[in-house]
């Protein structure tokens, strides 16, 4: 009776041990990430398919990814209060609280509709004129609008121009068919109008006076990097990507 006992306890410590190196192994092959909405449109799906490929050539497991695309503000709040161990932004404003990494930049370009009067235009916009016409742009906390208005207040002369916005929308695409109705510029990244500017949906206005540039970065809370490798991996393809 007794022997019978003690197999049955050594059974369920077997089976509990197992419960647990199944539930550290999932967790090994699970990242949850955040990203700001161009790079979780236009970028993040193919550092995936890399990541993924790296792992299967390795004869490793691939690692599942949680994504949650949001503006650049929501997705430093996700990592900051440990919802996820890794973030991708595109905002200047990074907080201290924070580490970051530098993954390459990307250029925000200015759109108009076909039929609005800066795309029959010769001259250059100057930056004080892009900075005094009130635009249609993306929601408070997007890095997209967050980067336009940190590049204005670097110029002199320009910082107090700035015009509020004509339209806020939530997402780019309703921005970028906002700004194909005619009613106003905008700004956003060449990333997600290259399609439009090829259909001539939209029009690229060339400007003065303006570096329309801006950093794309990867934001974690702990240590000189990410603690799981997936994390550490994905950052290495992004930078690779973007130098190119």
């Amino acid at each position: 009776m007794i022997t019978g006992w003690a197999a049955d306890v050594l059974a369920a410590a077997e089976r509990l041990e197992a419960g647990i190196e199944s539930i550290r192994t999932q967790s090994l092959r699970q990242l949850d990430v955040a990203a700001s909405l161009t790079i979780a449109e236009y970028l993040l799906p193919r550092w995936l398919v890399t990541l993924r490929s790296r792992q299967e050539a390795a004869g490793q497991v691939p690692t599942r990814i949680g994504l949650s695309a949001v503006n650049s503000e929501a997705v430093i709040a996700l990592v900051r209060d440990g919802t996820v161990p890794l973030g991708f932004i595109e905002t200047p404003d990074i907080p201290s609280d924070l580490r970051a990494a530098t993954l390459g930049s990307d250029t925000l370009m200015v759109a108009v509709s076909p039929t609005h009067a800066w795309a029959r235009r010769r001259k250059p916009i100057t930056a004080r004129e892009l900075a005094e016409t009130p635009p249609i742009t993306r929601e408070e906390g997007s890095g997209t609008r967050k980067a336009l208005e940190y590049l204005f207040e670097e110029l002199d002369g320009v910082a107090g121009t700035i015009a509020s916005p004509r339209v806020e929308l939530s997402s780019t695409a309703v921005v970028r068919t906002a700004i194909a109705s005619g009613v106003a510029p905008g700004v956003l990244s060449s990333l997600a109008i290259s399609d439009d500017l090829a259909l001539r949906r939209l029009v690229a206005v060339e400007t003065t006076g303006i570096q329309l540039t801006r950093n794309l970065s990867a934001v974690w809370s702990d240590g000189p990097r990410p603690s799981q490798t997936p994390a550490q991996d994905l950052i290495a393809i992004a930078r690779r990507a973007l130098a190119h």
